[in-house]
């Protein structure tokens, strides 16, 4: 019982400190005594719940460097997830330096992908596609391809189909042919089995087309069924 009263109380402390000043909006940069009391009390906190408001509020109150000198020190992953959102949140260069090393090069890969969706939805395709450039994890390079392919803009299919076409890492392109499908860009999808020389690749993009339903996609489904059946008549 005492736990949980302490923990409200934290939680309309760090409440208390958002109206300090008169309930009047909260300026760009925080004063000096309510970033060091906000700070000072997260490091002496123990709740979970309540070191979260206080996140929220240094967000708020615009503490860009005090976010990222809390997700250096800070051990709990989650904590350090509710960082990132905050940091995501900041339109400033510290704010999104600090996403953008997170996301290239945290040793937790759960903490990069958190990263790389924050970047997905605050950010632009072009940073999301040189960060694809520069990752080798297939996993990770995966959850970069679907978070360029959400963002549904022409840079981004752009990335999505000549990954597609490249000579990566085969269930990466995998992923990315069913990306382009999942779209429904059939006039793709065709051009992407005709230029393809893995029977293994050529098998995914058929599929595909099938699962699309389409006319166009069945149609060409049935072009190449026809062609081997005649190959195989004639051997």
């Amino acid at each position: 019982m005492m736990k949980t009263t302490f923990a409200v109380a934290g939680v309309c402390l760090a409440g208390a400190l958002v109206l300090a000043q008169g309930q009047q909006p909260a300026p760009a940069t925080p004063t000096a005594t309510t970033g060091e009391t906000l700070l000072s009390l997260y490091q002496s906190e123990r709740s979970t719940d309540v070191k979260e408001t206080i996140l929220q509020t240094l967000g708020d109150r615009g503490a860009t460097a005090t976010l990222v000198s809390l997700y250096d020190s800070e051990k709990d992953q989650d904590l350090r997830e509710t960082i990132l959102r905050q940091l995501a949140h900041r339109d400033d260069q510290t704010a999104r330096a600090k996403l953008a090393a997170v996301a290239e090069s945290d040793p937790n890969a759960e903490l990069r992908e958190t990263a790389i969706r924050q970047i997905a939805d605050h950010g632009q395709t072009t940073v999301l596609a040189a960060l694809y450039d520069a990752e080798r994890d297939p996993d990770v390079l995966e959850t970069i391809l679907r978070c360029i392919a959400d963002r549904d803009d022409e840079a981004g299919r752009a990335k999505v189909l000549a990954v597609a076409k490249g000579d990566g890492d085969e269930e990466v392109r995998e992923t990315a042919i069913r990306l382009v499908a999942d779209r429904g860009r059939i006039p793709e999808l065709i051009a992407l089995y005709d230029g393809e020389k893995k029977a293994e690749l050529k098998e995914v993009i058929l599929r595909s087309l099938a699962d699309t339903g389409t006319d166009a996609a069945l149609k060409k489904v049935l072009d190449v069924a026809r062609t081997i059946q005649t190959k195989s008549c004639v051997n």
